[in-house]
């Protein structure tokens, strides 16, 4: 896995390498061989402490007892003490070296491969931790054991992640901090509204007499499986989205979090679980269900609904962050906020329109041309999408046209206002 792991991180890293000398080429007195030099140099300690923790957690767990495969299986117990011995004091050298590095030269500070670095960090100790602090959480819950498989690796990631909070705090310029926590900001976020999807579901299974097989999988099981992952991303999410290196400044970084995860993104999967209720509602009713058992056929609303409901508090809580710092709808932010509600709006619809057609092929066409849903079924999709996505559209659309009869020349004239017609024009 580490393998893996770090022939893709030299591959984006080299990539990005790439793309970053051709855009900025010498521009801004940029050395380009000195930033090749510090991406390695950071490469080099960002292996080492993958290696380092994947040795050290599988110490920990030989020595609290709670993994009593590694006493039958040498050769894990050897890699693992190779991994601890050899690899700590390599990492312990690079870790100082780099900290001299960074104390003596200020304009290290502004390296790229710097902020890679962090942000790569960052971003794997996250996804280790929360997968190594799932299962020990559940362990501990269904069979009380402390010293379970994953503790090891659950607190050393956990101290890797907190370790780089701080230096990214310290270490990072103001306008560059802002780009690893508003990742881990996003990919929390979508941990959190997946963790409140789950509770929901248990909730809704636990209460209404769905069918058998929701019940072996979900119930109490997924109540407590939904809660652990509240438990991981919550936290995460509170520390790097209210961190006041995050929020101190608002820059176009800040307000393209804003936009494309907090709102956009919060909108489409809002559009999505409610098109999942609907849909599966009119089929019910309408169409051609695949079960004659009412909790059999509706087995995916509670997740949806779940899914809905944390969907649409992100919505409501990022527009009005975004509206709070942006009160005038004059400006470009407003202007950018409105074209990307009514383009993913503009989206499902087109999508709905399209299915719509399809709908009446297959309806006219001979059963051994098409293979698939039923006609029915596709045109109840395409009313669905319709119904969804129309009065999103319509409604943005509306403000818009509002705004240019208010004030034309500022904008029809206005840059998203262009792109978002050539972009709708060119896909179509």
């Amino acid at each position: 896995m580490i393998a893996g792991l770090a022939s893709l991180i030299i591959t984006l890293g080299v990539i990005v390498l790439v793309i970053r000398r051709i855009a900025v080429g010498r521009r801004g007195g940029i050395d380009f061989a000195e930033e090749v030099k510090d991406f390695f140099q950071y490469l080099l300690l960002l292996i080492l402490i993958l290696i380092v923790n994947s040795g050290l957690s599988g110490l920990i767990n030989y020595v609290a007892g709670s993994d009593k495969r590694l006493i039958a299986n040498e050769y894990v117990l050897a890699r693992d003490s190779a991994f601890g011995v050899v690899a700590t004091p390599l990492l312990i050298a690079t870790a100082l070296w780099t900290r001299r590095t960074l104390e003596r030269d200020e304009d290290s500070r502004e390296s790229f491969a710097l902020l890679l670095y962090l942000t790569a960090i960052q971003i794997i100790a996250f996804a280790s931790f929360a997968t190594s602090g799932y299962r020990w959480l559940l362990a501990l819950i269904d069979d009380g054991t402390v010293f379970g498989a994953d503790l090891g690796s659950t607190f050393l990631w956990l101290a890797t992640l907190g370790f780089h909070y701080r230096m990214s705090s310290h270490r990072l310029p103001k306008d560059r901090v802002q780009v690893p926590y508003l990742l881990l900001s996003a990919i929390s976020l979508v941990v959190t509204i997946v963790a409140a999807a789950r509770v929901v579901r248990a909730f809704m299974v636990e209460f209404l007499p769905f069918s058998e097989t929701i019940l072996t999988t979900t119930g109490t099981n997924e109540l407590t499986r939904g809660l652990v992952t509240a438990l991981i991303a919550v936290p995460t999410w509170y520390f790097y989205w209210f961190s006041d290196r995050t929020r101190a400044e608002r820059s176009q970084l800040w307000n393209l979090y804003l936009l494309l995860v907090g709102v956009g993104g919060s909108l489409v999967a809002t559009l999505v679980s409610a098109s999942i209720i609907f849909y599966d509602a009119l089929v019910w009713f309408f169409g051609d269900a695949n079960t004659n058992a009412a909790w059999v056929h509706f087995d995916r609303v509670p997740g949806a609904t779940g899914a809905l409901s944390a969907s649409v508090i992100s919505f409501t809580y990022h527009s009005r962050i975004l509206a709070s710092h942006h009160e005038s709808e004059e400006g470009e932010i407003g202007r950018i906020y409105r074209y990307l509600l009514s383009g993913i709006g503009l989206a499902t619809s087109s999508v709905g329109a399209v299915t719509f057609v399809v709908s009446i092929v297959e309806t006219f066409a001979q059963d051994d041309l098409l293979v698939g849903r039923s006609p029915r079924n596709s045109l109840l999709l395409a009313i669905t999408l319709l119904v969804v996505g129309l009065p999103v559209w319509q409604i943005l659309w509306r403000r818009l046209n509002l705004h240019i009869n208010q004030d034309a020349e500022r904008e029809i004239p206005a840059i998203s206002r262009k792109v978002y017609l050539f972009t709708v024009v060119g896909i179509s």
